[in-house]
């Protein structure tokens, strides 16, 4: 098995590979969580045995569309507060009893919109998350596992309220992670990336959701106004996506039988100097029927991330053909 607490193909001054046992989680340093599912290791020794093979694999999670098989990355990590450490209660046999190992030993905060918990919870609700965190030297900070890296074990997530709303503003919450067990912490292994996963155009991006929210017609046969807003629907972002999606092959238009429905041209509609909607025009023959009811969808992750789209997928749209 590869020693992975050396992986380090640019070696940078500041840059540091410390085994188990050596250094422990600073939590003023930490500067972002990946959440992957507990039964499967985050990367595999094949994607540590040097920098760019870390990058590929984690990247490749990003823009996995199979849910299981995702990693979800989450910036902003905050300073806990009480230094990272809440005193817990134990549940056996319905004994509860103030212990100094409880389940809320280490309590990290992120700041993150409720769209992006929700992400998260659709993610993989079902299973449950494991945790690594990244901090400000980008240093990963892990688990070893006999096939890989893997990352603490998650008890809980809550969710607490960040700010308070405002008309046209996004609300903020505070998603807090209390990992299971203390003690993995002092077995945890610190990996340099050997690259800066922050950076705009070469670092890492995390999924980001969007919902397909209305449509509309323009009394045309097979011509649809599509509106794309935030999860919380408050933010147009037709203006942000607007040269990126303005073609055919950023979209998914299927009639009830699973068949393509041909996309012949994407424009956008402009009142005043705003973006506020796509147009799709779709052709009237092959797999296209009237009162048929066809689903709208943005193409598949790795396909968006082809065309400049750092990890993006929506929701799916019902639509009436006309």
């Amino acid at each position: 098995m590869p020693v992975i607490d050396l992986v380090n193909t640019s070696t940078t001054a500041g840059q540091r590979n410390w085994a188990a046992g050596v250094g422990y989680i600073d939590p003023k340093k930490m500067k972002a969580a990946i959440f992957h599912p507990y039964d499967a290791d985050l990367l595999s020794t094949a994607n540590t045995a040097t920098a760019a093979l870390m990058k590929s694999g984690l990247q490749a999670l990003l823009i996995n569309a199979t849910y299981e098989n995702r990693a979800f990355m989450i910036h902003e990590l905050k300073e806990p507060q009480d230094g990272g450490e809440k005193q817990g209660y134990e549940k056996r046999a319905q004994l509860k009893k103030k212990t100094d190992k409880g389940t809320w030993d280490k309590t990290f905060t992120v700041e993150c919109t409720w769209a992006e918990y929700q992400a998260l919870l659709r993610f993989d609700g079902k299973r449950g998350y494991n945790v690594a965190f990244i901090d400000e030297d980008n240093v990963l900070w892990h688990l070893n596992t006999d096939t890989g890296i893997c990352g603490f074990k998650v008890h809980e997530i809550d969710v607490p309220m960040f700010d308070e709303p405002e008309t046209g503003k996004a609300v903020k919450y505070m998603l807090r992670v209390a990992l299971s067990n203390i003690d993995e912490i002092k077995s945890a292994h610190h990996t340099s990336l050997g690259f800066n996963p922050f950076h705009p155009t070469t670092g890492l991006l995390g999924v980001q959701d969007v919902v397909i929210a209305e449509y509309g017609t323009s009394g045309s046969a097979g011509v649809f106004w599509i509106t794309l807003k935030s999860q919380d629907n408050q933010t147009s972002l037709v203006n942000k996506w607007a040269s990126i999606l303005n073609t055919a092959s950023a979209w998914s238009f299927l009639n009830s039988s699973g068949a393509a429905i041909t996309i012949s041209g994407v424009t956008i509609k402009t009142v005043g100097t705003t973006k506020v909607s796509f147009i799709l025009t779709c052709t009237t023959s092959g797999n296209y029927s009237a009162s048929d009811v066809a689903t709208l969808k943005l193409a598949a992750i790795a396909t968006l991330s082809g065309l400049g789209v750092k990890y993006y997928e929506s929701n799916e749209l019902s639509i009436t053909l006309t």
